[in-house]
């Protein structure tokens, strides 16, 4: 009988498993590259950015048209958009024509544009695109990595590796003159990396790691001179903020005041954070970027007690 019940198991699953090839095939939408894979995908250029905010990096949508980078096999990565149609998939720009090693990251919409990341041949740069060729075009040079492209209100803010020794906050309006540094960490609070920037109600929240103290949670307000730790909630080594979430006009994440990690709360002040009623003293797990799921206000997470 066990026999004959692994049998019947084993036939249900090869068919679920090609009922849903079959159905899959309904949704090849354009074939990019002939000869082999385009990968279509929104890149990640840091392995931290994908485990943290891969929901963020899906492709970028802006007016109902999806966008993403593949390549055709012949003039290699290159920025393409969808409407869902075959005739409306195409690419928009070959950024550096003449240049075949170019990467694209982390696309993300603020304001009526699309920003990207690009790896060309004079080092990275920031691009944004209104869905034209023409539209499309250099906003900033870095000379250094950028990280955590996010918007805020139609404005784009990202970290900037000030040439690997510290990380700066910046802010772009879509114009190269209308691109400005808010913050240096290195200099305002004594930080070298900064990571997690998340966005609740304008302000902006992150974790910095200093050179005096374990990584803790800081916060910007958009404007420069506006850089404060929110509240030291470990003293004696850094609480290791994670899962930042925006829940409610609030800042819900995983922190370790020196009892475990638990789940805290935070509205930007030091009187306003604190940690969430918890009677089991359930510990947050943050192994393997598992991330706060949110759900009619509620937040869901795995943890154990």
């Amino acid at each position: 009988m066990k026999k004959l019940y692994t049998i019947i198991v084993t036939t249900i699953v090869t068919l679920l498993i090609t009922n849903t090839a079959l159905r899959a095939q309904n949704f090849h939408l354009f074939d990019m590259n002939h000869s082999k894979d385009a990968y279509p995908a929104n890149n990640f250029q840091y392995p931290e950015e994908q485990w943290e905010d891969y929901t963020k990096y899906g492709y970028a949508v802006l007016n109902g048209v999806a966008y993403f980078t593949a390549n055709d096999g012949i003039i290699g990565e290159a920025l393409w958009r969808s409407d869902g149609t075959a005739a409306g998939t195409y690419m928009v720009k070959d950024i550096y024509p003449d240049y075949l090693q170019e990467r694209m990251y982390n696309l993300t919409v603020s304001g009526n544009k699309v920003f990207f990341k690009v790896d060309g041949p004079y080092g990275q740069e920031l691009w944004a695109s209104d869905g034209t060729g023409t539209g499309t075009y250099l906003v900033f040079s870095s000379g250094s990595s950028m990280y955590y492209l996010t918007d805020v209100n139609g404005a784009l803010y990202f970290m900037k590796s000030y040439y690997g020794t510290a990380d700066q906050l910046w802010k772009t309006d879509g114009t190269p003159e209308g691109t400005t540094m808010i913050a240096d960490l290195y200099w305002e609070v004594g930080g070298y990396r900064a990571t997690k920037l998340t966005p609740v109600q304008g302000r902006l929240f992150f974790v910095v790691e200093t050179f005096s103290d374990g990584p803790e949670l800081y916060t910007n307000e958009g404007t420069p001179g506006s850089t404060h730790l929110v509240k030291d909630i470990n003293p004696f080594g850094g609480s290791y903020p994670s899962q930042l979430t925006a829940v409610n006009g609030l800042l819900c994440f995983g922190a370790d005041d020196g009892t475990g990690k638990q789940v805290w709360v935070s509205d930007g002040t030091e009187a306003g954070t604190y940690k969430a009623n918890n009677p089991k003293n359930i510990t947050v797990n943050d192994h393997g970027g598992t991330d706060f799921t949110i759900k009619n206000n509620s937040i869901y997470f795995s943890g154990r007690y």
